[in-house]
């Protein structure tokens, strides 16, 4: 099984699947289809955010739920295809309000782990994967979200992976926007492997589309994605680890943040072209290291500490975010639960110059003062992720922003407020509930 996240991270965060129940509802018709080659599973998501202290609008609240069925046809089973199957994913989203979150918090760091939705149903996947050379090549083309293959989150949390520059800079659709795109990867040998990816830069059909608007029209270029990444597991190493380096390229023309064709602030132009710039480029390295781990029976995963973080670079002078970094630590807890999880994490983001530029002048349009906001944003978090009941965990999350920027809302007459967000994310694995046939825990 495949199924992955919607808003960015909520299951590849916990980093794998809790099994089946071998009574559940479901478990029988759903063994008949496994035996076929069709897989079928779903997980609930809900996402709630509060921002009691920081932005501009304080005291709000947002709520986003996801049900997520999942279906992967094996086409060697179903059809004598070897190596090759389809996925299907779609994102049906249920108890949605507060859709001005971004507005209310205004910063870059506050502002990304919320998605306002633009449908109430969305296409999140749709590709035919062909393995190749004894399943060491992976290509797989169709409707799909870059995040699912590259930029990994390293971390527990949905609220502690978002990725400014890669998302921003590159321009990248969040969770569970597809567009069209594929991939492959080629497995070096059991721990190394190199991808390659190319994708379309279509921001319109997440806005406005279900997802089943398969024309280009809307396109304004291409990113391109090449990734180098290692990873173990308890399996083969008593202390793991994952690391990735990934350089992106996007082609598109994109609007500068301050300046007119005639070298003016659009701000107080608005009538003169703003000027423009073609492709973007940065590097994201990452990682995850296992430090300490206690003693347990084989197979089952242990209590340890893990230290993960972040560096991502722009080399676009003019890009709205020209660096990040960010670095924290996850204590599991709890022997055979690897969902169980007590995290602190740092974060920086480094405001583009002509950003800024751009928000005071916004500022100044607005009836504020002309005064520059920082560069230096900051987030300090503490997290956790708890299995609630069999099949349930929470994610929640308390972080405190200092220089909080107005990226998602310029036009307001001061800077935001430094503050407190809290969020939490609900995960339901409504596939082990109902006995539908999963991998087990890595």
């Amino acid at each position: 099984m495949r199924q992955q996240l919607f808003v960015a991270t909520a299951l590849l965060a916990v980093g794998a699947f809790q099994p089946a129940y071998a009574d559940g509802l479901l478990s029988k018709p759903a063994n008949a289809l496994a035996s076929q080659g069709i897989d079928v599973s779903a997980i609930y998501l809900n996402q709630f955010m509060a921002n009691p202290s920081t932005g501009f609008n304080t005291g709000t609240t947002s709520s986003t739920g996801a049900l997520i069925p999942h279906i992967d046809v094996d086409l060697n089973k179903l059809a004598g295809i070897p190596g090759a199957s389809i996925h299907f994913e779609q994102a049906i989203f249920t108890f949605v309000s507060g859709q001005n979150m971004t507005s209310n918090v205004g910063g870059i760091l506050p502002g990304l782990p919320y998605n306002a939705v633009g449908k109430h149903t969305y296409l999140s996947e749709l590709t035919y994967e062909q393995k190749l050379l004894q399943g060491r090549l992976d290509i797989e083309v169709g409707r799909m979200n870059p995040l699912r293959h590259f930029s990994s989150p390293n971390c527990d949390n949905f609220f502690t992976c978002q990725d400014p520059v890669f998302l921003i800079d590159n321009d990248v659709p969040p969770y569970p926007y597809g567009v069209w795109g594929g991939r492959a990867q080629l497995q070096l040998d059991k721990q190394d492997n190199v991808q390659l990816g190319a994708f379309e830069d279509d921001f319109y059909d997440a806005r406005v589309t279900n997802g089943y608007d398969w024309g280009t029209n809307h396109a304004t270029g291409a990113e391109i994605l090449f990734q180098l990444a290692r990873h173990t597991s308890f399996a083969d190493s008593r202390h793991p680890g994952a690391y990735s380096l990934m350089y992106f390229h996007n082609t598109s023309t994109v609007p500068d943040p301050y300046i007119t064709v005639a070298g003016t602030s659009q701000v107080f132009n608005p009538s003169t072209a703003p000027a423009t710039y073609t492709g973007t480029d940065g590097l994201v390295l990452r990682f995850n290291q296992t430090l300490w781990l206690a003693a347990a029976p084989p197979g089952v995963p242990p209590v340890h500490t893990d230290v993960y973080g972040g560096v991502s670079y722009s080399f676009t002078a003019s890009a709205p975010v020209r660096a990040q970094f960010y670095t924290g630590v996850n204590y599991y807890f709890h022997t055979g639960m690897p969902l169980d999880t007590l995290g602190l994490k740092l974060q920086y983001a480094d405001i583009g110059s002509r950003e800024l530029m751009f928000q005071r002048d916004a500022r100044i349009a607005a009836g504020g003062a002309d005064v520059m906001g920082s560069s230096n944003e900051w987030r300090f978090e503490v997290n956790g992720s708890y299995m609630l009941l069999p099949g349930i965990a929470l994610q929640p999350t308390f972080q405190y922003y200092i220089n909080p920027d107005a990226f998602f809302n310029p036009f307001q007459p001061r800077l935001p407020r430094n503050g407190m967000v809290f969020g939490a994310t609900l995960v339901v694995f409504l596939g082990q509930i109902l006995g539908l046939p999963q991998p087990p825990m890595s």
